[in-house]
């Protein structure tokens, strides 16, 4: 059965619910096993042990928070070869420029990484802290329900 690694980093909670919830769908489908950390707790090698790696970072100015953006750039010296990817993001505004950055870093510094579905961008209520709009965790088990059945 495949393996899936959720990275986050999340200040208010509410990437991490989305992680959570992208998890649950994959779950659901009982097609891969999936393990949720935060991007603090997880070292670039650990990568190695999974088939496929889901990213999600918070909107900072337009982009993923710096912790997101480090990895991305440690990821760049493992050979990631034949390894499943996917992104996702919360932001305030309809804005996916952080799921296209992440999208784009991937595409030119990881080409061993294949990006197997468009990223998941999730809305939160007012600027920073939330809670999400309503539906968007749905929406995050149905992107991990669709993940788990291209990997």
């Amino acid at each position: 059965m495949p393996k899936v690694l959720i990275v986050y980093w999340s200040k208010y909670g509410n990437t991490k619910q989305v992680a959570e919830a992208i998890a649950k769908g994959i779950n659901e489908t009982k097609k891969a096993e999936v393990v949720v950390k935060n991007v603090k707790d997880t070292k670039p090698e650990e990568v190695l042990n999974y088939d496929a790696l889901i990213i999600g970072s918070p909107n900072h100015g337009g982009g993923p928070v710096g912790e997101i953006k480090n990895f991305l750039k440690k990821l760049e010296k493992i050979n990631l070869k034949e390894k499943s990817a996917a992104v996702f993001d919360t932001h305030a505004r309809d804005d996916i420029k952080t799921v296209q950055k992440m999208e784009k870093q991937i595409r030119e510094k990881l080409p061993g990484l294949k990006l197997v579905a468009p990223g998941l961008a999730a809305q939160v209520k007012g600027l920073l802290k939330g809670p999400l709009v309503e539906g968007e965790l749905a929406k995050a088990e149905e992107f991990g329900k669709n993940i788990s059945q291209k990997i």
